[in-house]
């Protein structure tokens, strides 16, 4: 079972991968890296903008597709204590 749910993730991986990589190219986002030495587990696919108003851009043109996107993490210099430590 586990593996199958592995093989689903890996390929959904893969695909995004494939069809984002133009866009990487371009410079219009950075796709995730994973070191040859080291095994992804697939469980998030994520891509990395340049602002915010890409982001968002980017997420209201995907939910109109049907395609759910959570920007689950903050960065941490915009935490009280980030701020305060740098």
């Amino acid at each position: 079972m586990l593996d199958s749910i592995a093989k689903r993730c890996r390929g959904f991986y893969e695909i995004c991968r494939h069809h984002l990589e133009p866009l990487e190219a371009e410079g219009l986002l950075r796709l995730p890296y994973i070191p040859e030495d080291c095994t992804g587990n697939y469980h998030l696919f994520y891509i990395l903008l340049h602002d915010m108003q890409a982001r968002d851009a980017v997420m209201t043109h995907i939910k109109q597709r049907g395609i759910y996107a959570v920007c689950p993490y903050a960065p941490l210099h915009s935490f009280p204590i980030g701020k305060e430590f740098g």
